[in-house]
């Protein structure tokens, strides 16, 4: 949780460019406002959920928020900040940190020595004296600041540090897992990465050790999959601790949309979740992929996006670069005022609508634009709990709330969160992350007139991933077809005709 400075990220950046563009002064160096595609700014970066910060030296070094079309939405009056994260970023005056919203105002105070990055959960962990709490969005201290590190809440709970030993506490503050890991990273689908005399291994949520002490690194798990390091080699386990992908790379990341970066002999390529090369390697730099394309590197200095096929869709003419986010990306030729955006090359706007291609499924281009969505009469059983849902027959199919199904899994081993991004008319789905309630949830109307059904023009997104479900908005609300959201994160959906009646059941798998 160490703050940067803006001004180093520069320096470092001027850097870079001294020794990797030094015969190149016409791409590089420093831009004037006269370049119309350059920002006016001394130093952007940050994109994230349609904002970007902005620093001038002639404003003192102080740092503001501009939107992607370069407009200032918020002026430069901070010393030190970080990217908006669910509406709210960090901030800094007089190495004072707290939290502001997209407009401006204050919603954590400004009296923090340091602070976490991002709200997670709905808490923030923050500092003062070397001590770490958490508070809520309200700016409410609710677990006192008495540990010695902490990292963000992650499934309903949180790593901290007490007297040299990790352990985990919930959202009640309440001890769960006793400190007494030398090392631990936070819970992604169930499993928890821990170290004990060195080796690591993974937990459960009731401490119990379920992949032996073997590894000599671990990280959480991404898209089901967890990075790990044996005798200097990288592979892969899943969520059930399987190692599936065996340690055999020389450098590796997480995976991202299905893919994941992967070195061999000196070179990235990317790999699937069999571990089968999908991309060869031939990049001296590869990302993870995001919004369905990934940056690379030819040279050092020589950056360019391709797609999950390895075709190149930029040319490869950026310094450095940012993912993509909501179909838009930061990207400089190299040095101070050098910065600018750019449009996502395969969608068919700046909104992060997918292009329409050959692959899409049948079932989808006959989906109709509107139907009759008729209230249903199942009962719902969800693992053996009956719940009452505000659900529609479309075309034979059930249609659940997005957000209701969210709150009736929370807490489960399928359990998902759901954000809106609005700059890019996109619904994000995150499993294995606990629901953050809005409010509303399982609200049911008990209406039995037949509604009409518009289908979606939201974009939607798994795990980073775009997929191409049914979805229609009844009321104002998006319904998704059950069996697709069942399928896509792995659990039973049944029926029951002779009890009228639909089963959901997250301990067992997905089945046709």
């Amino acid at each position: 949780m160490i703050k940067k400075k803006w001004w180093i990220l520069i320096l470092v950046g001027i850097l870079l460019i001294g020794m990797g563009n030094a015969a190149s002064a016409t791409s590089g160096g420093s831009h004037g406002a006269s370049d119309a595609k350059y920002l006016p700014y001394d130093y952007v970066g940050g994109l994230s959920e349609g904002y970007a910060y902005f620093c001038n030296v002639s404003d003192d070094g102080l740092c503001g928020f501009i939107d992607t079309k370069g407009n200032v939405v918020i002026e430069a009056q901070f010393d030190s900040l970080y990217s908006f994260a669910g509406g709210l970023a960090p901030v800094s005056k007089d190495g004072r940190w707290g939290f502001i919203d997209t407009k401006g105002n204050v919603v954590v105070p400004l009296i923090y020595d340091d602070v976490a990055e991002a709200f997670s959960e709905g808490f923030v962990a923050v500092a003062k004296e070397d001590q770490w709490g958490f508070v809520d969005k309200t700016g409410k201290e609710v677990i006192p600041l008495i540990y010695e590190f902490v990292d963000s809440f992650r499934e309903g709970l949180a790593l901290v540090l007490v007297d040299g030993k990790y352990g985990f506490i919930n959202q009640s503050g309440e001890m769960v897992i006793e400190p007494q890991f030398d090392d631990a990273y936070s819970f992604s689908s169930g499993l928890a990465p821990v170290m004990k005399d060195d080796f690591w291994g993974f937990i459960d949520k009731s401490g119990n050790l379920v992949v032996p002490y073997q590894y000599d690194l671990a990280y959480t798990l991404s898209e089901g999959m967890a990075l790990v390091l044996k005798d200097f080699a990288w592979g892969y386990v899943n969520s059930k601790g399987e190692e599936v992908i065996p340690p055999k790379f020389e450098m590796a990341d997480d995976f991202s949309e299905g893919l994941a970066p992967v070195m061999i002999d000196g070179l990235w390529g990317y790999i699937d979740k069999t571990g089968q090369i999908v991309i060869e390697p031939q990049y001296p730099i590869a990302e993870m992929f995001s919004e369905g394309v990934a940056l690379v590197y030819k040279d050092w200095d020589q950056g360019g996006y391709i797609d999950p096929t390895g075709k190149a869709v930029t040319g490869f003419n950026y310094m450095s670069a940012s993912s993509f986010s909501g179909g838009v990306a930061l990207v400089t030729d190299g040095g101070i005022r050098s910065f600018y955006f750019i449009e996502h090359p395969l969608k068919s706007s700046g909104t992060g609508t997918r292009e329409t291609t050959p692959e899409t499924k049948p079932e989808e281009v006959a989906a109709p634009e509107k139907a009759d969505a008729k209230p249903s009469s199942n009962t719902i059983l969800v693992n053996g709990q009956k719940i009452a849902f505000e659900a529609y027959n479309i075309g034979g199919n059930n249609y659940f709330k997005l957000r209701d199904l969210a709150s009736a899994l929370n807490g489960t081993g399928k359990q998902f969160e759901v954000t809106w991004d609005a700059s890019a008319n996109a619904i994000r789905i995150i499993s294995g992350q606990a629901y953050t309630p809005v409010g509303g949830e399982l609200a049911v109307s008990g209406g039995t007139g037949v509604k009409t059904a518009q289908r979606t023009s939201s974009s939607i997104y798994l795990d980073g991933t775009a997929v191409q479900w049914t979805a229609y908005n009844i009321g104002g609300n998006n319904y998704f077809k059950l069996r697709d959201i069942g399928k896509a994160l792995d659990f039973y959906v049944g029926w029951d005709a002779a009890a009228n009646t639909v089963i959901i059941d997250t301990t067992k798998g997905y089945s046709e």
